[in-house]
């Protein structure tokens, strides 16, 4: 093993054990923001998936009152979603423009 991939290597680790302390820190450490499934859900995603994926929160969807939030899973404020929410995570092949617009390549080649 060379020098290079072991550092390569760490990397991937350190990355891993720092999306697992944001995943407990979620969970455990903010017992007051948000729903407690949806605490729960966000401390899961982010032990399981990059903070940088993309996240569409759509509230009152087909009403008057419409409102459409896209951010990433790191950036997710709880306190936004509720019972009128849809929240809707992006795969690991999402994309996002700077204009806010979200989505997903219908094939991988």
């Amino acid at each position: 093993m060379s020098l290079a991939a072991e550092r390569t290597y760490l990397a991937y680790v350190r990355t891993a054990l720092a999306l697992l302390a944001a995943g407990v820190a979620v969970v455990g450490a903010l017992p007051d923001l948000g729903h407690e499934g949806l605490r729960r859900a966000i401390g899961v995603l982010l032990v399981g998936r990059d903070p940088q994926t993309p996240v569409v929160v759509g509230r009152d969807v087909g009403r008057d009152e419409e409102q459409l939030i896209t951010t990433t899973l790191g950036e997710l404020d709880p306190t936004t979603v509720d019972m009128r929410s849809l929240v809707i995570v992006g795969s690991s092949s999402t994309q996002r423009r700077a204009d806010s617009a979200v989505w997903t390549a219908r094939s991988v080649e």
